[in-house]
């Protein structure tokens, strides 16, 4: 019996730490929208996360490569275009700029969908329930 109190000694002395570290049991499950660590997809958010810079008529700040977006007429730079010539080494860093640009762009005007093929999202049985 002294085993099982010894255990149980520790047990909370875990517990402690834990909390002293503020971690500790989820009181209720979150909404995804709800986090604080939640950003839209499409918002001003999304973009500054992407590292894209929404460029106004009058934006005089320098900048190598600029580019349109076709679908909403909006004008976007990249916030660090030297670091996107890291994905494309030797190729003209303008071209490499604009290729990043463009992705990251199209990352944020479309939205993600699933493909029509795709299986059923998981959905735990009664059996996976507590």
């Amino acid at each position: 019996m002294a085993k099982l109190d010894e255990l149980t000694v520790q047990v909370e002395q875990l517990k402690a730490l834990l909390a002293q570290h503020g971690i500790g049991q989820p009181l209720e499950p979150i909404q995804a929208k709800e986090r604080p660590d939640y950003i839209p997809h499409g918002s001003e958010a999304h973009a500054t996360f992407l590292g894209l810079v929404i460029m106004a008529d009058d934006d005089e700040a320098y900048h190598l490569v600029e580019f349109t977006s076709t679908r909403t007429g909006a004008k976007y730079r990249l916030e660090d275009e030297m670091g996107a010539v890291r994905h494309y080494p030797g190729i003209d860093p303008e071209k490499a700029i604009m290729l990043v640009l463009q992705q990251k762009v199209n990352e944020l005007e479309i939205p993600p969908t699933a493909p029509s093929d795709a299986p059923p999202m998981f959905t735990p049985a009664s059996v996976y329930s507590a």
